[in-house]
């Protein structure tokens, strides 16, 4: 009978211990696991605010590129026709004591400010135009357009871009644009370019065809990875297109091609 209950005892015990090791080891597996779930979720949420550093960097640099790109052409351009009308004013002035300023040349400096009022519009461009944000996207090409001679650039639209596109998304459409058609006039050679607005109910698209040179997807993507995109402006378009959502694609056969899709869901949540 002793020695019943002594086994019984011993059952007891173990079964105790068995129980406590299980125990043990199921506590262990949960703070474990848990503790992996947090790192892995922490490592998720670094990650994704890397990627955000990363947009906003972006973003900050492509404003302070297309700064100095208006500062320079401010200080290139307009400066030395202001400071040359300076000198030509003082010119009259002193013609004018001596009774010898002729209507000709006052006809003459009315077309040189008529220059310098140009070169004041073509800077305008670069910054947030009001009239893009008035008229509408079609309105602001068609009148970028229309004071470029060569090479002949044509502007189809089939949207109402005033109720269809909000107004963070028509200018950086309008600044995309413009920096595309910018490399394409500058490095493609092109004759004739022609940029297309459409959309359906889901995608606002933008197709820029031309007979210049171009780039496929491969070249473009390269150029992006090399740190080479500076030269092209492809920094302040790559930016753009993020904060956006949206995705540009080049081809060159049979003719070059550009693509850009933007997603309309995604900006009417925003």
């Amino acid at each position: 009978m002793v020695h019943q209950e002594a086994n019984i005892i011993v059952v007891i015990v173990i079964g105790s211990l068995i129980m406590f090791l299980l125990t043990l080891v199921i506590v262990v597996f949960v703070v474990t696991y848990s503790k992996r779930l947090r790192e892995r979720e922490n490592r998720y949420q670094i990650s994704i605010k890397n990627k955000e550093l990363e947009l906003l960097r972006g973003v900050i640099d492509a404003q302070d590129a297309e700064r100095e790109k208006i500062a320079a052409s401010l200080h290139d351009e307009v400066g030395p026709l202001l400071t040359v009308l300076k000198l030509n004013i003082t010119k009259h002035t002193r013609a004018l004591d001596k009774h010898t300023l002729s209507v000709e040349d006052l006809l003459e400096e009315r077309k040189f400010i008529d220059s310098i009022i140009e070169n004041i519009r073509n800077v305008s461009h670069e910054l947030t135009p009001h009239f893009i944000k008035n008229n509408g996207l079609t309105y602001g090409l068609r009148n970028l357009v229309s004071s470029i001679s060569k090479p002949e650039i044509q502007i189809h639209s089939e949207i109402d871009d005033k109720t269809l596109l909000n107004t963070n998304l028509t200018i950086n459409c309008y600044r995309i644009i413009l920096e595309l058609l910018n490399n394409i006039m500058k490095h493609d050679q092109a004759e004739e370019i022609h940029v297309y607005l459409s959309h359906d109910t889901q995608h606002f698209r933008i197709l820029i065809t031309h007979n210049g040179n171009g780039l496929d997807q491969e070249e473009y993507l390269q150029i992006l990875n090399n740190g080479k995109q500076s030269g092209l402006g492809l920094s302040s378009i790559h930016s753009r297109l993020l904060v956006h959502n949206a995705i540009i694609c080049y081809s060159k056969v049979p003719t070059p091609i550009i693509e850009l899709l933007f997603p309309l869901r995604h900006e009417q949540e925003n």
